[in-house]
């Protein structure tokens, strides 16, 4: 009988124990801007990471971010541009186009106003060149889409 009872308590421990992490760590995430995925470039040879961040806020204006680091001293480009969608394809040329280089961590951080009601995201290009400037490698990541209209914005990931 008590080692029925001490292989319960064992066993009821250990499932606390397992649970109890995940549930100390959840976080609240603000409705209002809720934050773009994480994105994780493993399949990629030359860059460690993506990081987009895109707002949109209920008088048409957007907060646009996006960073990139490639070790090593490779040069990049790095290029944002934002979407507009039209029927079932996203707008290319794009509504407004930026770009930045160099080597190690670049970034973008800019804003764009008065865009008109529809769907937008934002498409993030970077092109790594070796040192004789030969492209390695090109990838296209893009942020989550937000839906602005006269009901507020909205995010679909």
């Amino acid at each position: 009988m008590k080692t029925r009872k001490l292989a319960l308590l064992l066993c009821l421990t250990m499932l606390f124990s397992i649970l109890s992490p995940s549930m100390a760590f959840a976080a609240h995430v603000d409705p209002d801007f809720p934050p773009d995925d994480p994105i994780e470039p493993d399949p990629y040879t030359y860059i460690d990471s993506i990081g987009i961040d895109f707002r949109m806020y209920t008088n048409g204006n957007t907060s646009d971010y996006c960073s990139a680091y490639v070790p090593g001293g490779y040069n990049y480009t790095l290029t944002m541009e934002l979407l507009k969608k039209s029927g079932s394809s996203w707008n290319v040329p794009a509504t407004a186009t930026w770009s930045n280089s160099g080597s190690g961590t670049v970034y973008i951080d800019t804003s764009y106003n008065g865009l008109s009601y529809g769907y937008y995201r934002l498409a993030v290009t970077v092109d790594v060149y070796n040192s004789s400037g030969l492209l390695c490698e090109s990838v296209t990541e893009y942020s989550r889409v937000a839906y602005y209209s006269a009901d507020g914005v909205y995010y679909y990931f």
